[in-house]
């Protein structure tokens, strides 16, 4: 039970990135820890050092609270003046990826106000929409989080899957209100949704049981998402790889019967893929993938080096005439795939997880 106390201890410096032997001085406060015993347990943890008992342990929370009330209130006073109280996440933020995995992009204890955008890509060829559900939560699978809240943003363009940009920004103000929008970057089509403090938060007591909740499920929930990334790297590499060699600029640089074996083994990958979605294992994906890149290999040489090695986009764009960089193909062979599942293809092409 004593050294039990320690696990917030661990859990607070793993949230600040921070190793013990970094921590300046040891504050002690609330009840329990006129406790010798818990003293002397936190004393061995960080190595000896003297703990800092000049605060009574059952007014520091109302000293914190009176601080943080007057700078609320813009109190300037000299007494205040050097003090800094910072509010942070409760849980991590983030959306629903393919698989139910849980993509973050504001971490735990990050300190508020705070602002992250990341990009994301369709799914499926001419999806016109995607299905944007917002989380919190500690776990890498949604079902092991809380859903604040969703939108949808429609009116995406036609084109093949991974060639729309879909920019997602989380907004947290001091309030703690969030802000999530979406916004297709060609078109500008965009939507919003605004998360209230009272609107699907968690209490406390709810947030130390997800916590719990998703500590137990850890093991679980990591092979899950392992097993997901192993399938979707297999996915976007067939499919990228199936593109690559359809685009006009391969067809003027490579055989016709070069590039119909390659078409021919991705298209017989995706079809494995599919087969085998439902009870595969993660090695096999990878296996599988590994197979498809020997055979490329074995067709193109060093260029299949160019293919499947995302840091060479840029010697591959040279050595094919892409236009710098720029060219939408070959951005897609950089691009790290963060791909929706549409509100429609979710439900009724392929079941959720859950």
């Amino acid at each position: 039970m004593f050294k039990a106390t320690l696990i917030p201890v661990e859990k607070a410096l793993k949230g600040a990135n921070i190793h013990k032997e970094a921590v300046d001085d040891i504050v002690i406060v609330g009840g329990s820890t006129r406790i010798p015993k818990i003293q002397k347990l936190l004393q061995d943890f960080f190595n000896g050092k003297i703990l800092n008992k000049s605060i009574n342990p059952d007014e520091a929370v109302a000293y914190g609270a009176a601080v943080q009330a007057a700078i609320l209130k813009g109190d300037a006073s000299e007494r205040i003046k050097d003090l800094l109280l910072l509010d942070v996440t409760s849980l991590t933020l983030g959306i629903e990826t393919a698989g139910g995995i849980m993509n973050p992009l504001i971490s735990q204890n990050t300190t508020i106000p705070c602002k992250q955008t990341k990009l994301f890509t369709t799914y499926v060829d001419n999806q016109t929409s995607v299905l944007i559900q917002v989380y919190e939560g500690v776990s890498s699978t949604t079902k092991g989080n809380n859903l604040l809240g969703k939108f949808e943003l429609t009116g995406i363009p036609l084109a093949p899957r991974g060639m729309p940009q879909i920019e997602v920004t989380f907004d947290v103000d001091t309030s703690g209100i969030l802000s999530v929008s979406a916004c297709e970057k060609n078109s500008r089509r965009s939507n919003r949704i605004t998360i209230n403090n009272d609107k699907g938060g968690l209490s406390r007591r709810e947030i130390k049981h997800l916590v719990d909740e998703a500590e137990n499920f850890k093991l679980q929930d990591s092979k899950h998402s392992a097993l997901v990334i192993a399938i979707n790297n297999f996915e976007n590499y067939a499919f990228t790889l199936r593109e690559v060699m359809e685009a006009d600029e391969t067809r003027n640089r490579l055989s016709w019967n070069d590039r119909r074996k390659i078409i021919s083994a991705c298209n017989e990958s995706i079809a494995w893929l599919e087969a085998n979605r439902a009870d595969g294992e993660e090695s096999d994906f990878e296996e599988k993938q590994a197979e498809l890149i020997q055979l490329i290999d074995s067709i193109l040489g060093f260029q299949s080096y160019l293919l499947v090695q995302p840091s060479a986009v840029e010697t591959w764009s040279e050595l094919w005439g892409s236009d710098g960089g720029q060219d939408r193909r070959t951005d897609n062979v950089q691009m790290h795939y963060n791909r929706f599942l549409p509100s429609d293809y979710q439900t009724y092409v392929r079941p959720s997880s859950r």
